[in-house]
């Protein structure tokens, strides 16, 4: 026995290595007839680069491998390109005629394209029996003939562009195999494939991005009439799969067909991930379960102008909805979905309605329904009612609005009926038909890592009215009601990103509180904190400035209106105020507050403009009344600078400020635009361990200049280009009297012009500190007076004596103090009292 298989293998052996060596021999010849073949059964172009003869690689067939191959199809463009396409024969094409059985084309491309007319660029050869091939050809040729049973395409990039029936497509094809006697007239075809979809454009609609394709047919192909007929179809879609059969036939201008099919084993959750991007990136996160069953046909012909017959059929039932956005799941769920398109096979004619959808959250009922008509111009009849719990909002809504909530949210008859694009553009908003009421009960939830809560509210629409009553937000810091009216509020919610349609929210509201912290309120649309560390860590923190400013600016460009307000109490950053009575308006990219209201012991009356531009800017008049000076600089953080703080003062303070500034978009102030104009009175007041008084103190030996007393101080000031310039003022403090005028930069630069009573001067160098602080008075007392210039930084300067010079700029300084003034009167539009220094203070001559 060992002897038998020991000669059956040594003989199996020479076989192999006579086969091997004929293959040796004759693959040249084996090699010339395969691309002669070729080039008789197709009038195209064939390029390929090595031309091998294998028997390993597909034994017990002969490969013929041709590397770098190339076929240029009908339209002159490529139809096929591979690194390799093989040709698998018998091993008796060695004695006979060559006759190829296998194609295996791997590692290429292959783009199928169909022209307005109908002409394909894969016209590159008619239907040829078997017979006919071997009778047509010279009986001495060379030539190989097809007796193709077995076709594979593998890692193939596969592009459809059928501008006929407006289609186009992209996949790659992992691996597709088609078998059959493909040399007959009417032979069957087994069919299987596996691909991944890069897309399906169907006009400017783009499906089943990024999906799994796999296909199972058995069918039989009529080479002569063009027909398909599916005995079975299996058509895998995502996780959706579909049961076929039916026909299909090539026409003229297009294809006949007559398909049915139907789902098996599939769930909701694998039809909604089918949908188009931005529908999936909202519904995607949706798991179901349940029965569900689809089904359909599509029947007629197929062209360009014209779709076929097409009705879907969608039944779910005992269903049940959940999401890992929400904290509740939709039960006890049925629907009935149907599409038809109608008498005219096209989206004008076509509609898609939902009925009698129903089911229940945490035991309480819903119900909708939602017919869409004219899929060219959609017009849309939605309804709604039940009650909504806080914990499914976040599912519901778009991702990134909500990440949790509570509470609940009664629908009451809700309807909206009308064209989608009417419901676009406030233009047309009043041609839609809306109503039904909103009723809230204390939903709580978290908005941007915010928390805040609507506690109570009833809202209702009515065509384009929306009325709000009592709708009571709470938040940190935060206890606001709203009341009033809008109109708009479909086209706001529709707007895109651009608000392309110019939809605002037109309304006038009265906001009443008890609190409001603005700081807190302005977080809802800021960057959260995750985000602001994920920027650090990045380096990013600009382009995350600039998208929360984006944000802040779509939002009010949505906002059209006035809210009338009373706040008992609000804050912004350290500024605390009580009592504040006024309005709010929005215009496009524009807020406007104006009103009145106590803070810092006094009362301050604010108007002020702020423009959300892509360099945002403020405009500002501010009159303070009898405010406490200390709490003014500390509250307001001493106004981005340090040379005069709330440290350093005291008093109470009347004021009348202009204010121009103007931010980046990471909303840091530009001190280089910044202008302030302002009109300052500080009463009884007290200047204490002020630098730059002590070392000028220093340089007239006047230690009281530590601790200065004055009754009244008044003038005017201008601050631009980062420059505090003071005008020209008389100073009556316990210490002395003195005139002065300059300028003091943020960067620490005097430039000071200064003039005191000699007499007062020589007074202080003799006498004792002067522990009560008294002023003294506006008189020259006889002597002269002297002139002063400081120049340089708070640590190098230098103390001059220079009448001219000083005369000369408090001169100049008495026009800067009229421009000022007429520039505030003209903000403030009314009369301000000059300020002039006292008769017996001014020179003699």
């Amino acid at each position: 026995m060992k002897r038998t298989l020991k000669y059956l293998g040594l003989g199996l052996l020479a076989i192999f290595l006579v086969l091997f060596l004929i293959v040796q021999f004759l693959g040249g010849s084996i090699g010339r007839s395969v691309i002669a073949g070729l080039n008789d059964s197709l009038n195209t172009e064939i390029t390929a680069g090595d031309v091998s003869v294998s028997l390993l690689r597909a034994f017990p067939s002969l490969s013929v491998d041709l590397e770098d191959f190339t076929m240029i199809g009908s339209d002159g463009t490529p139809l096929i390109e591979a690194e390799r396409m093989s040709c698998q024969i018998g091993l008796s094409s060695i004695f006979g005629k060559t006759r190829i059985k296998t194609i295996v084309v791997s590692n290429g491309a292959l783009q199928i394209y169909v022209d307005p007319d109908g002409n394909t660029n894969y016209q590159l050869l008619a239907y040829q029996p078997l017979d006919e091939q071997l009778a047509n050809q010279d009986q001495t040729s060379e030539a190989a003939v097809f007796a193709i049973d077995d076709a594979r395409l593998e890692d193939i990039e596969f592009v459809y562009i059928n501008e006929q029936l407006g289609l186009e497509a992209a996949a790659l094809l992992y691996d597709a195999n088609f078998r059959g006697d493909f040399g007959e007239e009417i032979y069957d075809m087994a069919t299987t494939a596996n691909a991944e979809l890069r897309f399906i454009d169907n006009g400017d609609q783009r499906l089943f991005a990024g999906q799994s394709l796999r296909i199972g047919a058995e069918s039989v192909v009529n080479n002569t009439e063009q027909t398909y007929n599916f005995k079975e179809l299996y058509l895998g879609l995502g996780g959706l799969n579909l049961l076929a059969d039916g026909s299909m036939k090539q026409a003229i201008d297009g294809w006949e067909t007559d398909l049915n099919f139907r789902s098996e084993e599939s769930s909701l959750t694998d039809l909604l991930l089918l949908l188009p991007q931005e529908y999936r990136d909202y519904l995607g996160e949706l798991r179901s379960k349940g029965k569900f069953e689809m089904s359909g046909t599509v029947k007629e012909r197929w062209t360009e102008a014209r779709q076929p017959e097409m009705a879907f059929r969608i039944n779910f039932t005992d269903g049940l909805l959940s999401s890992p956005r929400m904290d509740v799941d939709a039960r006890d769920l049925n629907f009935t979905g149907e599409f038809t398109n109608g008498r005219q096979r096209l989206p004008v004619s076509s509609v898609f309605a939902i009925e009698n959808l129903s089911g229940e959250f945490a035991g309480q009922p819903f119900q909708l329904q939602l017919q869409v008509e004219n899929f060219d111009d959609p017009l849309i009849v939605f309804g709604a009612e039940g009650e909504i719990p806080g914990e499914a909002l976040p599912g519901l809504l778009p991702e990134g609005i909500l990440a949790e909530a509570d509470g609940e949210i009664t629908i009451e008859n809700l309807r909206i009926e009308g064209r989608y694009e009417d419901m676009l553009s406030p233009r047309t908003i009043g041609k839609v038909k809306t109503g039904g009421r909103f009723l809230v009960n204390k939903v709580a939830m978290e908005v941007n890592e915010q928390e805040l809560e609507l506690a109570s509210g009833d809202l209702t629409l009515n065509d384009n009215q929306f009325k709000v009553n009592d709708l009571r937000l709470l938040a940190e810091g935060t206890d606001i009601t709203f009341t009033g009216e809008a109109t708009n509020l479909i086209p706001v919610l529709f707007a895109d990103s651009l608000n392309t349609k110019d939809a605002r929210l037109t309304f006038r509201t009265l906001l009443t509180g008890s609190e409001l912290d603005i700081d807190e309120l302005l977080k809802l649309s800021g960057p959260t904190e995750e985000e602001i560390e994920e920027a650090e860590d990045t380096g990013t923190e600009d382009q995350l400035a600039r998208k929360s400013l984006e944000k802040r600016g779509r939002l009010v460009d949505l906002l059209n209106g006035q809210f009338d307000a009373r706040i008992d109490d609000w804050n912004y950053g350290k500024i605390e105020g009580t009592n504040f009575i006024g309005q709010i308006d929005f215009v496009p990219r524009k807020m406007t507050i104006q009103g009145q209201s106590d803070a810092m012991e006094g009362r301050f009356l604010i108007g002020a403009d702020l423009v959300f531009t892509e360099s945002p800017r403020l405009n500002a008049k501010i009159k303070a009344q009898h405010v406490d000076a200390e709490q003014f600089f500390e509250q307001g953080e001493n106004f981005g600078q340090e040379v005069l703080t709330s440290d350093n003062l005291e008093g109470w303070l009347d004021s009348r400020m202009y204010i121009r500034a103007y931010f980046s978009p990471e909303m840091e102030l530009d001190y280089d635009k910044l202008l302030v104009l302002a009109e300052v009175d500080i009463r009884d007041g007290e200047l204490h361990d002020f630098e730059m008084l002590e070392n000028f103190g220093a340089v007239l030996k006047a230690k009281d200049l530590g601790q200065v007393r004055f009754t009244n101080l008044r003038n005017y000031l201008e601050i631009s280009d980062q420059i505090v310039q003071i005008p020209v003022m008389f100073i009556q403090s316990s210490a002395m009297n003195m005139t002065l005028s300059g300028s003091h930069s943020f960067t620490h630069v005097m430039d000071y012009n200064i003039k005191v009573n000699a007499g007062q001067v020589l007074a202080n160098k003799i006498a004792k500190h002067d522990d009560d602080l008294k002023l003294l008075p506006a008189r020259r007392n006889g002597f002269f007076n002297l002139y002063y210039t400081v120049k340089g930084n708070l640590d190098n300067y230098e103390v001059e004596t220079n009448k001219r010079e000083v005369k000369k700029d408090f001169e100049r300084s008495e026009l800067h103090k009229n421009r000022i003034r007429r520039e505030l009167e003209n903000q403030f539009k009314e009369v301000i009292e000059e300020v002039e220094e006292p008769v017996d203070w001014r020179d003699e001559g």
